[in-house]
């Protein structure tokens, strides 16, 4: 049995000899690879293994070689296990789960009394570099290669990096998705704002309503427009910008390295303020036009007579009718002449009927709704969808491609549901306004991807919490499958953490912090309160926003805490402020799916985002 490990012909030993040989080829291939983006990927992927393979051979001659000599053979296993000490360390480090930030104040505003107000609508295309690329679907045939590590660890960044350079054309050097098929039907691309302003200004602040043409929106695109919207007087917790969460816009707005990597590509300057630009353009424009004005809540359900949804469904096969059918209506005319202005729908539905292989822009389905209440509604007003909390709903299957399917769902939807409730509720509006708003900061916890084989919260009880937590049964098998970890860390990846569990189940967790940033989130509250001139029927609703897609069973929460206060409706906002990925019950976290794995911020995800946006409405509140 001795002779298993030692003596020059133990094969454990020389199986463990060859551990460095092989770590020092797999950088070499990553190496390889990273440089090697402009070659097609059955060039590059076989002399990446190539070189490798060449590296291996030559570490592991040079380094037999190197330990026939005693003296030098020490300083190489020291050298060796200072090595994996190091990154060790970094590794479990980096296994170490924070919680969610305390609170913190991001400005709160309100209308001081009920008031005479304006509205003004405008919308704004995008002005892109020919050079900007698809966003939204990570996979072939868009995407057109991979940073290295996923852009984990220190050759992931590297590469991701080297790939992100522009070019003198412009454009990065690297593109990680497709331009635009030139031969593929694309829509034109932009944003639309609405602005309501009270009558005289010192009643109190503007606030938007901003919907644009993107998978997401970013942290950075809404601290960088309300920079130019300021003069106006919209402040921070008054503009509210969101993405129609089309799977077809542009890439190359987003700083967050992981959203580059997923699905939005490599930050491109030129595109960003191309975007920018169009989103303080809208602005500007509904502020400009503002006319005195009328505002009226409709609401809307998604079933027909029978009492089948319309237009969405729950993705999980089970539970297809599940669904929150609350849809919720803006409608803003001019107070003289009755002339329709804007009407901002939200509901709940992912708006991804054109899937990855449509290689042009494209506003989908929730371009399709735009479209389809445009020409229904009296006045065809222009129409601003704004998504609600649709991380488990999809839409309708309808036999017809994809959009012809689009325009069939939305005006299904907009002639059975939404010109019903139009048509009931009271056509005058209200000639009084007033407005709150509110927006509360917090860190999210750390930032994980778990996947696991064998059961999904059996792997996240082995892989979520930190090593050193739990029992002596999760201890052991963190001890087990410390080897493994070791040489994973040691190539440099302290961030990705092998394990199981005695349940059975494997898998991986990575620390996606240095993809997300640990900067504050935004959530925000608006309450609304319409009145008559003479101070009768009046009426109050609140509009929630959130960076993330909430499920529905998260959005059905939300708004039975915001009943139990008093205010009846609410108008659910998601993927506006910023992008968290998904968000779901701690029960729906532990539970096999899609939605699970794109929880980043793991089981306490809901309940962070839910004290945050009551303290939000409790704010806006006080500032009435």
């Amino acid at each position: 049995m001795i002779t298993l490990f030692r003596g020059p012909g133990g094969p454990f030993r020389r199986t463990l000899a060859e551990i460095v040989p092989l770590g020092c080829a797999c950088v070499a291939g990553g190496l390889f690879l990273t440089l090697a983006w402009t070659l097609p990927t059955w060039i590059a992927v076989p002399s990446g293994l190539l070189t490798g393979a060449l590296t291996w051979a030559g570490c592991s001659y040079a380094i037999r070689a190197f330990r026939r000599r005693p003296q030098l053979r020490r300083i190489y296993r020291l050298a060796v296990l200072g090595h994996v000490l190091f990154w060790s360390a970094l590794g479990l480090l980096a296994s170490t789960n924070e919680g969610a930030g305390p609170l913190e104040d991001g400005g709160t505003s309100g209308w001081s009394a009920p008031a005479p107000f304006l509205a003004g609508a405008a919308q704004a295309d995008f002005a892109l570099p020919a050079h900007a690329t698809l966003a939204g679907w990570g996979q072939r045939p868009r995407r057109l290669t991979f940073p290295p590590n996923a852009g984990l660890g220190v050759l992931g960044r590297f590469g991701q990096a080297q790939m992100a350079m522009p070019q003198e054309a412009g454009g990065a050097a690297g593109p990680l998705f497709r331009r635009p098929d030139p031969d593929v039907a694309s829509q034109v691309l932009g944003a639309r704002a609405v602005v309501l302003r009270p009558e005289d200004p010192a009643t109190g602040a503007p606030v938007a309503i901003v919907r644009v043409d993107l998978v997401t929106v970013g942290r950075h695109l809404h601290a960088e427009v309300v920079k130019d919207v300021l003069a106006l007087g919209i402040r921070p917790e008054g503009l509210l910008l969101a993405a129609s969460h089309t799977h077809s816009g542009p890439g190359g707005y987003s700083k967050v390295p992981l959203s580059a990597v997923i699905g939005t590509d490599h930050f491109d300057q030129a595109v960003f303020d191309t975007i920018k630009a169009a989103c303080v353009s809208a602005v500007r424009k509904a502020h400009a036009d503002a006319v005195p004005a009328r505002l009226s809540l409709v609401r809307a359900r998604d079933r027909d007579a029978a009492g089948k949804p319309l237009l969405s469904r729950n993705r999980r096969k089970a539970d297809g009718d599940r669904i929150d059918d609350r849809a919720y209506g803006l409608r803003i005319d001019a107070r003289d002449s009755g002339e329709a202005i804007a009407f901002v729908l939200n509901y709940a539905v992912h708006p991804t009927l054109l899937r990855r292989r449509h290689l042009g822009f494209h506003r989908d389905l929730a371009g399709a709704l735009e479209d389809a209440a445009r020409d229904a509604l009296p006045g065809t007003p222009l129409v601003l969808f704004v998504n609600g909390a649709q991380g488990d709903i999809s839409s309708q299957h309808v036999p017809a491609s994809p959009t012809e399917r689009a325009k069939v769902l939305a005006e299904r939807f907009t002639t059975q549901a939404l010109l019903p409730a139009v048509t009931a509720a009271p056509s005058a509006g209200r000639t009084l306004l007033r407005v709150a708003c509110a927006r509360v900061r917090r860190r999210m916890p750390t930032a994980r991807l778990v996947k696991g084989w064998g059961g999904r919260e059996a792997t996240l009880d082995a892989l979520y919490d930190a090593p050193w937590e739990g029992g002596v049964g999760k201890l052991a098998a963190e001890v087990l499958s410390l080897p493994l970890n070791a040489f994973v860390w040691s190539m440099g990846v302290p961030e990705l953490r092998f394990g199981f569990s005695w349940k059975g189940a494997f898998g991986f967790s990575a620390n996606l912090d240095k993809g997300t940033g640990t900067e504050p989130y935004d959530v925000g509250a608006f309450v609304f309160e319409t009145t008559q001139d003479d101070g009768s029927a009046s009426e109050r609703w609140a509009l929630l926003w959130q960076p993330g897609e909430a499920t529905q069973a998260v959005g059905r929460a939300w708004r039975d805490r915001v009943a139990a206060i008093g205010i009846a409706d609410t108008l659910l906002v998601g993927l506006a402020g910023g992008a968290t990925a998904y968000i779901t019950t701690e029960d729906e976290f532990h539970q096999d799916g899609y939605e699970s794995v794109a929880t980043l911020f793991g089981p306490t995800a809901h309940a962070d985002i839910t004290e945050a946006l009551l303290e939000a409405l409790i704010r806006a509140g006080d500032a009435r």
